[in-house]
């Protein structure tokens, strides 16, 4: 039996054992605008066999290629379009195959665009000019390895150019000259010839690796479940743990392809209680009670199955989908309805768990083996104000900060009937009450005066007015950086000369206000009557300078005294 009729029964019993396809794509475009006709109804045959509805061969760029499960792209004589361009991204980001063909008979620098395309689409891998084995036919030879040529034995092929394989691109084939035919590189199949897809020199072995390009491409990861575009579920055909019906497991994936991460399985701290409404005032207490819980994970996670308890056995099960998402929130309240509940928007109802006004109380959430988060709080040391939900402040959410009843404070933005809370909104915040972005030292922070703006680690020392404005006890308010004793706050009119500050003694020649008086030396009233200038009247014996007696002016004995 020939080579093609065997494979194509082969497939036909294949087809007869397994359920058909629910395609979403299942048409094959070849699009040719070249100045040659290149006849396909080999590969035509190959691809219709195994379930492609139609193989159009066209020189009209179609409306929508997002019918198209396989498009080859053969050499063209224009440049590819801006529009085309995003025709094709969008193919491929839609999980479409795309092959461009290249070929060097009667051809010169056209592969310069199927280039531009490879680079704009992001591909490294590129076509390369060449002239290699002008005959026909030859015999491409299998690189073994990758999905799409497993179980290719060959192929035919007749005057190629060459492949330059990059980046992260695969070498599929090679020719009889040594030459890249066939290269894989991010959901493009780069092509060497035209004569690999078409009856140019007999159609003869190629039918396997069309047929590979078309069905094998819906499940590259063979985990037996198609990409979306051929009518299936895997949301990761690159990744066989991936699939619908796979159990999910704690590891970053949507293993069953829900949409959904580690859905089922939530991690601790991954939901947080965040605002808790004990003690509404505008309606009938249990009517308005209620809580708020948080993801804190960059995942969206569904809560059904979690449990919500307290240290009295009150507890209750989230029987329903509860999603939230990443940065998300969820208020659980006992009634739906706003005009009971107060106006809160409850996202799911529970009953038989009630939240203390007096005394303590606690929230437990725990979601199958693991508890993701507890509050325990009482109307000691947490805040107690009836009417106001207790609010967690917004800087510290997760569930080692909701411990510290220091984090949390009263709300005071009103809602629905008029209590103060933020159900399903940005929390009020507890730890920056002056709003200058630093948190009070209560908090953990590093605001020590969490009252006044001016005051924080990012404002500038002001000196002088009894305030640490900067929070940094070694910046000074009253510097002294001549270390005489005396600071700028205390009147030093020099603070980089140790020798002057007030009351001290005035040094009658060194040119400096010592004593910080406003005079300097002989204008100094100290100085009065001092003729050596040592200091005031430092060696006089009698009301002035030059008085008969001893050596007033240390100039030789009594030189100055009057004669006898």
């Amino acid at each position: 039996m020939p080579i093609r009729s065997a494979l194509l029964s082969a497939v036909a019993c294949l087809l007869l054992v397994t359920p058909a396809r629910a395609q979403q794509a299942d048409d094959v475009l070849w699009w040719n605008t070249s100045n040659l006709a290149f006849p396909i109804a080999g590969m035509q045959a190959a691809l219709t066999s195994v379930g492609a509805v139609n193989v159009i061969d066209t020189d009209t760029w179609p409306a929508d290629l997002l019918a198209y499960r396989l498009v080859f792209l053969v050499i063209p004589d224009d440049p590819f379009t801006t529009a085309q361009i995003a025709d094709v991204q969008a193919f491929l980001d839609n999980g479409g195959l795309l092959v461009t063909v290249a070929d060097n008979d009667n051809y010169d620098d056209e592969i310069d665009e199927l280039n531009a395309l490879l680079l704009a689409l992001g591909i490294s891998s590129s076509h390369v000019y060449a002239m290699l084995d002008v005959t026909c036919p030859h015999s491409g030879t299998i690189v073994p390895g990758h999905p799409l040529v497993a179980g290719v034995t060959g192929f035919d092929y007749a005057a190629s150019s060459d492949l330059a394989v990059a980046g992260d691109g695969v070498t599929l084939a090679t020719g009889e000259s040594g030459q890249t035919l066939l290269a894989y590189e991010g959901g493009v199949v780069l092509a060497a010839d035209t004569g690999i897809f078409t009856d140019w020199c007999a159609w003869q072995t190629s039918d396997d690796l069309v047929i590979n390009l078309f069905t094998v491409w819906c499940d590259m990861d063979a985990d037996g479940h198609d990409k979306p575009i051929c009518g299936g579920g895997d949301c990761a055909d690159e990744d066989a743990a991936l699939y619908p019906g796979q159990p999910e497991v704690l590891d970053g994936l949507d293993n069953d392809c829900n949409g959904l991460v580690d859905d089922g399985i939530v991690a601790a701290g991954a939901v947080i209680v965040s605002e808790i409404m004990k003690d509404p005032d505008a309606v009938v207490d249990v009517a308005g009670e209620w809580f708020e819980l948080h993801n804190t994970s960059s995942d969206t996670i569904d809560l059904v199955g979690m449990v919500v308890s307290d240290l009295t056995g009150s507890d209750f099960t989230v029987d329903a989908a509860l999603v939230v998402p990443p940065g998300g929130t969820a208020v659980l309240g006992r009634y739906a309805d706003p005009a009971i509940n107060g106006g809160v928007p409850v996202d799911f109802v529970y009953a038989g768990f009630n939240l203390d006004n007096v005394g303590a109380d606690e929230v437990i959430l725990t979601h199958g083996a693991t508890e993701l988060d507890r509050v325990e709080f009482d109307d000691v040391d947490w805040p107690n104000t009836p009417g106001a939900s207790l609010t967690l402040d917004p800087a510290f959410l997760d569930a080692a900060a909701n411990d510290d009843p220091a984090l949390w404070c009263p709300a005071t933005s009103a809602y629905g009937a008029g209590d103060l809370g933020t159900p399903r909104s940005a929390n009020d915040g507890c730890c920056d009450d002056d709003s200058d972005g630093y948190i009070d030292v209560g908090c953990g922070g590093d605001d020590c005066d969490d009252a006044d703006p001016a005051v924080s680690p990012g404002a500038a020392e002001v000196t002088c007015d009894s305030v640490d404005n900067d929070c940094d006890a070694a910046t000074l308010d009253q510097p002294d950086a001549d270390g005489d004793g005396v600071g700028l706050c205390a009147g030093d009119c020099d603070d980089t000369e140790p020798a002057v500050y007030p009351l001290a003694t005035e040094l009658c020649d060194d040119g400096l206000d010592n004593d910080c008086d406003g005079a300097v030396d002989a204008a100094d009233s100290d100085c009065a009557g001092d003729d050596d200038d040592s200091g005031p009247d430092d060696d006089d014996v009698g009301p002035d300078d030059d008085d008969v007696g001893p050596d007033d002016d240390d100039s030789g004995p009594d030189d100055d005294d009057a004669a006898p």
